[in-house]
């Protein structure tokens, strides 16, 4: 179900205007990063320059609020705000290069060690960076040549995918996908799908989304977007 008026899209972003400098999380799922993709889709569909004007705002916010604690998780931390960057990108909301554009986000992600994480799942986890990680490394915004990540960094995770393999553990589809990858085949990443997908959970369609959170996920963004994402 969906609302097809363009008042009550206006009232979301009216709300979030209002409100989303109080948002804590930077992260995709339930913070700023995801109110940027509404923003970023909401300009588009309105035809209006002040939402993108807001979102570059907010991307800028986001800069300045990363520190050292950030996490580097899809959820709320680095990968998540790399991949709405990554996403604006392909979707032709910014322009550029994302190897220049993510190369401080890439190589803070480097630092953390793949064969010493114990949480795999995916919002917080080693599945999640994993995603992140195939996103950029198949991404149409860079030089081929010029591989996002280290070999040495990339050679952590072949050898963590192949000691699960070889522990007979369930491969996940992006491990399968990332040794594709490194054995020289052409795979893709279906962005727009994990968007869909992300904020599929959303079931309110008045104006109760006030009484919500922000983000995307389970959020009035996320409410927002998706009535876009099915008007368009």
């Amino acid at each position: 179900m969906i609302i097809n008026d363009n008042a009550f899209l206006h009232r979301i972003a009216r709300h979030l205007i209002l409100n989303a400098g109080y948002c804590k999380d930077l992260g995709l799922f339930h913070g700023k990063m995801g109110i940027i993709l509404f923003f970023a889709h909401y300009a588009r569909y309105a035809q209006n320059k002040i939402y993108n004007d807001f979102a570059d705002q907010l991307l800028k916010e986001i800069y300045a609020e990363i520190h050292t604690e950030t996490p580097i998780n899809l959820k709320n931390g680095l990968c998540g705000i790399g991949w709405g960057i990554e996403y604006l990108l392909q979707m032709k909301f910014l322009e550029g290069d994302s190897n220049k554009i993510l190369a401080d986000l890439d190589a803070k992600i480097m630092e953390r060690d793949p064969l010493r994480m114990k949480d795999e799942s995916f919002e917080t986890g080693a599945y999640g960076i994993l995603y992140y990680i195939m996103v950029r490394l198949t991404s149409p915004n860079r030089k081929k040549e010029n591989v996002p990540f280290d070999n040495i960094y990339l050679n952590c995770w072949k050898e963590l995918i192949e000691n699960k393999a070889n522990g007979n553990s369930n491969p996940n589809a992006y491990d399968s996908l990332f040794l594709r990858w490194a054995n020289g085949e052409e795979v893709s990443i279906n962005m727009d799908k994990f968007l869909v997908n992300l904020i599929a959970g959303n079931a309110l369609f008045d104006d109760e989304f006030i009484y919500l959170p922000y983000g995307i996920q389970n959020g009035c963004a996320g409410i927002g977007l998706k009535n876009i994402l099915l008007l368009c």
